[in-house]
């Protein structure tokens, strides 16, 4: 009786978390991501001094930006190193 609507779950499941990723990618990440690249361009600086700029607070937000990066580029290296 609930088989055929688990698999279908299941199945939509991806779909269903891509519809909120998708919308906060527009409202949110694409606005931001554009607005460090230009106030980068802008004053010559990197993540962490884009961000200095425009308030000494968002400067731990260069800081999490750099970590992040780290971490995913540890991660993937890892995991091109085991294949």
């Amino acid at each position: 009786m609930f088989g055929g609507s688990l698999i279908w779950l299941k199945r939509t499941a991806a779909a269903l978390f891509l519809i909120p990723y998708f919308i906060m990618l527009a409202i949110e990440g694409l606005p931001i991501f554009f607005l460090e690249l230009a106030i980068g361009q802008r004053l010559r600086k990197g993540a962490i001094g884009v961000w200095n700029h425009v308030s000494p607070f968002f400067r731990r937000g260069g800081d999490l930006i750099r970590c992040i990066s780290f971490n995913v580029a540890l991660y993937y290296n890892t995991i091109i190193s085991w294949c």
